[in-house]
């Protein structure tokens, strides 16, 4: 079951691409680190536009079953701006699989020039046995992202974050008929 979201028809959907690398022993020895994965661009970002994060795609250089037997420490993706460092998602979104079409279903805001929306990956897989002789371990992450400059739907977004106090992530849009309507 998926939540339905109804946009402007007039939104520009941006498919975006972000690659994490994990190369053996740096950092640490023994181990592939995503660590060093920090401000991975998603797409820029820009004032009075509207953004509504929609979905994740998740896979790899390696098979899935590899990815998980390796997990010492479990990868995870942590979604924010770049200038504000506005944080998405309150806690970092766990990567113990990989996806299709995995919902996030976010709405983000800026209001600072020159933004990006990036991602930080951390975490540490081990070398097993089937790794042995791979340098690098790499993550291949797709988004779909929706650029919203509607008015009247930014007007009513920004009505509902500032009545229910909860920032970036407001799905109580739906007071506006003419977007929420049954097409």
């Amino acid at each position: 079951m998926s939540i339905q979201y109804q946009i402007p028809k007039n939104s520009r959907l941006i498919q975006a691409q972000a690659t994490a690398v994990a190369t053996f022993n740096v950092p640490v020895v023994g181990k592939y680190d995503f660590s060093p994965n920090t401000g991975l661009l998603i797409s820029a970002i820009y004032p009075n536009h509207l953004y509504f994060l929609e979905r994740v795609n998740i896979g790899g250089d390696i098979s899935e079953a590899d990815f998980q037997d390796a997990i010492a420490t479990v990868p995870v993706a942590r979604y924010r701006t770049s200038v504000e460092n506005a944080i998405v998602f309150p806690q970092p979104l766990p990567i113990v699989n990989y996806v299709i079409n995995q919902e996030l279903n976010t709405f983000i805001w800026t209001e600072k020039s020159n933004d990006n929306l990036i991602v930080d990956v951390y975490g540490i897989l081990n070398q097993t046995a089937v790794l042995v002789g791979v340098t690098n371990v790499q993550l291949f992450m797709s988004f779909n992202l929706y650029d919203i400059t509607d008015t009247g739907y930014i007007a009513e977004y920004k009505g509902a974050a500032t009545q229910q106090n909860i920032g970036a992530v407001v799905p109580a849009v739906k007071a506006h008929n003419s977007y929420w309507s049954k097409d």
